[in-house]
């Protein structure tokens, strides 16, 4: 399915589908703010871990402020990663079918020209239904 396509069905309300697409737009942002964090922390580290070296092992002040930084920042890539985690179980999750854009558009076609839907087995159309749809 293309969803550049579904995303711009915006007179469809479908809120398992709108949820979808949301998080699935979102995954990839998360991770790279996730990425970027934990650079953030890593870069943070290394340099308290240098001005520690350089200034001496005694208390400096610096340091510590680099190393409170660095905590700071691991705290926020912990809940940058359970939001991945929650967005990506959301996606593989997916969304209600019946929900979708273009099953709904099908729907109101199916209705405008008084067609009865009766889906046979794994929602393929056969019978009366598809044959007078077919005769418009």
């Amino acid at each position: 399915m293309d969803l550049e396509l579904a995303l711009h069905a915006t007179d469809v309300d479908s809120s398992s589908f709108s949820k979808y697409s949301l998080e699935l737009q979102n995954l990839p942002l998360l991770q790279a703010e996730r990425e970027e964090a934990q650079q953030a922390q890593e870069n943070f580290q290394q340099m308290a871990t240098y001005v520690v070296l350089v200034g001496g092992a005694e208390r400096n002040p610096r340091a510590v402020n680099l190393l409170k930084q660095a905590a700071d920042k691991k705290k926020h890539v912990k809940a940058l990663e359970t939001q991945v985690r929650k967005c990506r179980a959301a996606v593989k999750k997916g969304f209600n079918e019946k929900e979708g854009p273009f099953v709904k558009r099908l729907d109101s076609a199916l209705q405008e020209i008084g067609v009865q839907r009766q889906q046979y087995f794994g929602g393929a159309f056969i019978g009366n239904h598809v044959h007078k749809a077919l005769k418009l």
